[in-house]
């Protein structure tokens, strides 16, 4: 579910049990995403950066499916994105998000972290979630 918020555009993919979150504006040149269910939610900032509504435009123009994974990561590296095709009407998007100073080297210190969540949506919202992505830059 998207919704207008005070904070400006809030856009939702999965279900309430199980979803990500992209909400912006968060601070200057960057929206907020964060992945959640009933026992864990991690969040954290992203650069706006255009190649992330071009992946979920990428992936309705295959609604028909593909072979493998399609992967997105944010420029800093702190966000990544795998998209699977069922080949029978799901897609399985697995969210990944870490702290900054994980990216390319060794942990800085024990307060850095790692979250995982994957949720299943309809080919046929990937265009919406693109569309409302967009609207963030």
């Amino acid at each position: 579910m998207d919704s207008e918020t005070d904070v400006g555009v809030e856009i939702s993919v999965g279900d309430l049990g199980c979803r990500f979150v992209f909400a912006g504006p968060a601070f200057e040149e960057h929206i907020s995403v964060r992945l959640e269910n009933r026992f864990v939610q991690a969040g954290d900032a992203l650069v706006l950066d255009p190649s992330l509504p071009a992946f979920f435009s990428e992936l309705h123009e295959l609604w028909r499916g593909w072979d493998g994974e399609r992967d997105w990561s944010s420029v800093t590296g702190n966000c990544t994105l795998s998209a699977r095709h069922d080949r029978v009407g799901h897609v399985s998007l697995t969210m990944k998000l870490h702290d900054w100073g994980m990216t390319d080297q060794a942990p800085r210190n024990g307060g850095d972290w790692t979250a995982s969540l994957a949720v299943v949506v309809e080919p046929s919202s990937l265009a919406s979630i693109a569309e409302r992505l967009r609207e963030l830059l």
